[in-house]
């Protein structure tokens, strides 16, 4: 009896494969989304960051327009020289490229 049923499933998905075949194409995107989302929560919220202590860690930025991209900020320079709350400070920045040759429209 389950062989009966089974072919009979077989030749209705025949009858209909551009239904079934859509079917299983939006399950199977919506399985890598469902993935992709997991994994970016859990990476993000879930895990704790790979440092020592990472509920002591404290982020301090700021934007300084106008400013040569090269300069370290005064800001910075400051919390440095009179810090008596952190043991360890660091500074980054970031910066932009324009690889096509034009004008970039922040800095011209």
């Amino acid at each position: 009896m389950a062989r009966d049923e089974l072919r009979q499933a077989w030749r209705a998905l025949g009858a209909h494969l551009p239904f079934a075949a859509t079917a299983v194409l939006i399950t199977a995107l919506a399985i890598g989304a469902n993935t992709a989302v997991f994994s970016l929560v859990n990476a993000v919220l879930v895990n704790p960051l790979p440092f020592p202590n990472a509920t002591r860690l404290v982020e301090v930025s700021g934007r300084r327009l106008g400013v040569d991209r090269d300069a370290i900020s005064p800001d910075y320079v400051d919390l440095r020289d009179r810090n008596r709350s952190f043991q360890v400070l660091a500074a980054a920045f970031q910066w932009s490229a324009n690889v096509t040759g034009g004008e970039h429209p922040c800095h011209p």
